[in-house]
């Protein structure tokens, strides 16, 4: 009887708990969405548009010091401009893929996210977090 009961414990603790992991990956996700796009604007209003420009990558932009054109610098240095920044000191892996990989491109599966530069959105590189 004893035995029993914790075998009926157990597949009630486990059931329980499955889904656990796939809930706080979903947390993460949300949290890292909020922030990356929170970072998005900032950069928006310190240099009137969203990044990249011209061959510089969104995690350059992001995690780099920049000047009002958008030129990245590891190093600030207020002499030359290179005030802003850095917006994230490292880019996120998307908890779901772990991938930190930004593109262009939508439906890439082995990228964790995808970013367009004209309108500012960005999101999961997935049709399953689409709505987030």
């Amino acid at each position: 009887i004893v035995v029993f009961a914790l075998a009926i414990t157990a597949a009630l603790v486990a059931r329980h708990f499955a889904g656990a992991s796939d809930d706080a990956k979903k947390r993460s996700l949300e949290s890292h969405l909020k922030m990356i796009r929170a970072q998005l604007e900032l950069y928006k209003v310190h240099h009137g548009a969203y990044p990249p420009r011209q061959n510089q990558t969104l995690k350059d932009q992001l995690c780099s010091y920049t000047d009002a054109h958008h030129a990245a610098s590891p190093t600030r240095n207020e002499q030359t401009g290179v005030v802003f920044g850095p917006y994230l000191f490292t880019f996120p892996g998307n908890p779901f893929n772990g991938a930190a990989d930004v593109t262009q491109t939508p439906a890439a599966p082995d990228k964790g996210w995808f970013y367009d530069p004209a309108t500012g959105q960005f999101r999961t590189n997935d049709t399953l977090h689409d709505d987030l």
